[in-house]
């Protein structure tokens, strides 16, 4: 019996000491994802898996921070300080991941600012030919890790000139719409009209986008089946972009900025 409580005192202890050094090897990214995480051998140099990167890709811009921390940016630039479809992440001064401080929302753009203490981070609205700021945060890094601040409201309502009587008539219309009458939606809403706001929600938007769709002409006009598909990229990319254009008014609203 005593033998017997000798191994079984050993055999616990040795269970103990392998879940610690378990918790030991984990970075914080590990400990606080729901789900398992591959992290690089490098990981300022070697990007985690995400929006627009791959596991092992270069990342497209690292900033350093206070206390030791980088800012490692992962995904595409469209250009300077200009971003989309990406993801940001801390890595301390023992190349340990914590967890993100950004995931771009699909649709939008962020523009950063990279201060020596800190990252502005701004979200852009795109719309016709502009980039309308609405969102900003700030990060920053103490001794333990980096974090993002609550977003606050910067936009500054547009002014219209489309005549808000363009309205009337278009909920029956459904997804019978217009190009033109979509942008009269979107602009509106845009400038704070309540009734746009009303539309946004009910208009089948992605119906009529799917009938003003005009055929693209492929590189290869034999292949009716490869045309077919780039058309169906191009329609699927305007449906995302309307869909975060919702999402940002529905956002604003909340916030009191329309």
């Amino acid at each position: 019996m005593k033998y017997l409580l000798i191994v079984l005192f050993l055999f616990f202890s040795a269970c103990t000491k392998c879940t610690d050094s378990s918790n030991k090897k984990k970075s914080p990214i590990e400990k606080q994802s729901k789900k398992q995480v591959k992290i690089p051998a490098n990981p300022s140099k070697e990007c985690l898996e995400g929006p627009g990167s791959e596991y092992g890709d270069p990342p497209i811009l690292r900033h350093a921070m206070p206390n030791g921390f980088q800012l490692i940016v992962c995904g595409k630039k469209e250009s300077d300080n200009l971003y989309a479809d990406f993801h940001i992440y801390p890595v301390d001064k023992n190349k340990e991941v914590h967890p993100h401080v950004l995931i771009a929302e699909e649709g939008l753009l962020v523009q950063l600012e990279l201060n020596d203490d800190s990252v502005i981070v701004q979200q852009l609205l795109p719309f016709q030919e502009q980039n309308i700021a609405f969102l900003e945060a700030e990060i920053t890094c103490d001794e333990k890790q980096c974090l993002r601040s609550a977003s606050k409201c910067i936009y500054k309502k547009i002014s219209s000139d489309v005549d808000p009587s363009i309205l009337d008539g278009l909920e029956e219309l459904r997804g019978n719409l217009q190009k033109e009458q979509i942008d009269a939606v979107m602009e509106l809403a845009l400038s704070g009209n309540k009734k746009a706001f009303e539309l946004m929600d009910n208009l089948d938007i992605e119906s009529a986008l799917m009938q003003e769709e005009e055929p693209m002409p492929s590189r290869d006009e034999t292949d009716p089946e490869k045309q077919r598909q780039e058309q169906m990229q191009k329609l699927a990319k305007e449906i995302k972009k309307f869909a975060a254009f919702r999402r940002a008014i529905a956002t604003m609203q909340g916030m009191g900025c329309l």
